[in-house]
């Protein structure tokens, strides 16, 4: 009967009554459908995204390497954990209980040339140890209680005696894993020296060292680390100065013989930061101490720390610790980070584009990564880390995410 009707009213003039009707009623049912597809969409669409972020998982990509935007062009391939270099020579040079009051009295550290040139920093310190202080951290980046070189009680002689520095400096290195900035300079086929004492000296394994100059004055140091360096040209250099502190020690803060051995320090140092004498437009000469020789152990204080020539950026004095100087020194010269290293990079202080900043900033992210992972090992907890935990889930994402930003 309903198909007999719709024939009658198309062959009678239906059709047209047919379309006026649609003609009609084509606003409102649209506008209806319309509406009807946006709601539809408001009530599925949480739900959807809820799925999708729960589900989410950052991808593994393979990425070429980081092109520096420092001159010559693309970086070659680098062993893992290397980066771009910044400069290809790094003069780091420690000066015993050098703290603010005596960097004050120096006039190479005060020069206005010098200061116009120089970033600045203060560094917390560890505790004042018994035998090398600062030399296990400087190198390492590792504070004393993971170098294994700390004790509650020094004087105590029920407690467990600590290891030598030369002890903490190997614990930490391994035939995979470099443990301390002369090997790690090593891994990466670069040259090292040292200029300092013997004490010092006798820390460091020979293999970790490519010259061992003479000691002396701390002028005479200076003057022995400046010739090798026009002449050898280390990628490394690690100068002591210690002879003013050791005058002190015997003679008294304010006797004459402390007082000349200043005098030498003094030149020394403005020897070390003279561009005459280093090329400072292709090397980064770093001046700080080892510890502050006003505090008593168990105390906190900073020593500061003057960073000059390639690849630094002048400023206002920033904070830091010195667990921080092993990771620049790495970042500088391209080299792999200290494996136990505990510090950041002083980027306040260092000059280079984001592509570089970027690049150390994922070789900074993994070191630290790799140590928590032997945290985790050493403690014996679980590997990987609980799917029950949602805290220690969402972290993980967040570190993936953070990592493959800093890939892009």
């Amino acid at each position: 009967m309903l198909l007999v009707t719709c024939y009658l009213l198309l062959n009678h003039g239906g059709a047209k009554m047919v379309g006026r009707w649609i003609a009609k009623g084509r606003g409102p049912l649209g506008y209806l459908l319309v509406v009807g597809l946006v709601a539809a969409a408001a009530l599925v669409a949480p739900f959807w995204l809820g799925n999708a972020l729960e589900q989410f998982q950052p991808p593994e990509m393979t990425l070429d390497t980081a092109q520096s935007l420092l001159p010559g062009g693309a970086a070659a391939a680098r062993s893992p954990g290397t980066t771009q270099p910044l400069t290809n020579r790094v003069v780091l040079v420690v000066v015993a209980g050098l703290n603010h009051d005596s960097a004050s009295s120096l006039p190479a550290l005060q020069a206005e040339k010098f200061v116009q040139a120089s970033a600045r920093a203060q560094l917390f310190t560890a505790s004042v140890q018994p035998t090398l202080p600062g030399l296990t951290t400087l190198l390492t980046g590792a504070s004393l209680d993971l170098s294994g070189g700390f004790t509650i009680q020094a004087n105590d002689t029920t407690d467990p005696t600590p290891p030598t520095d030369t002890g903490q400096l190997s614990r930490l290195d391994s035939p995979i894993a470099c443990g301390n900035l002369l090997t790690c300079v090593k891994h990466s086929k670069n040259s090292t020296a040292f200029f300092g004492s013997p004490e010092w000296y006798g820390a460091m394994q020979p293999e970790w060292l490519d010259y061992y100059g003479p000691n002396g004055t701390d002028s005479d140091l200076a003057n022995s680390a400046t010739n090798y360096l026009k002449r050898k040209s280390a990628n490394f250099t690690l100068v002591q100065l210690a002879g003013a502190h050791q005058a002190e020690l015997l003679y008294g803060i304010n006797s004459p013989e402390a007082l000349a051995a200043r005098l030498n320090l003094n030149e020394a140092l403005t020897r070390l930061v003279n561009p005459a004498e280093v090329e400072l437009n292709k090397t980064t000469v770093i001046v700080t101490g080892d510890w502050d020789n006003n505090t008593q152990a168990g105390d906190r204080w900073t020593v500061p720390l003057f960073m000059v020539g390639q690849a630094v950026q002048p400023g206002d004095i920033f904070w830091g610790r010195q667990e921080d100087v092993a990771s620049t020194v790495a970042a500088l010269l391209g080299v792999e980070i200290p494996r136990a290293n505990q510090g950041r990079i002083m980027t306040p202080a260092l000059a280079m584009p984001t592509v570089d900043l970027a690049e150390k900033m994922l070789a900074l992210t993994e070191q630290r990564r790799a140590l928590s992972l032997a945290y985790r090992v050493r403690l014996g907890l679980s590997l990987p880390i609980a799917l029950n935990d949602p805290q220690a889930v969402d972290a993980e994402k967040s570190l993936r995410v953070a990592v493959q930003d800093y890939r892009l």
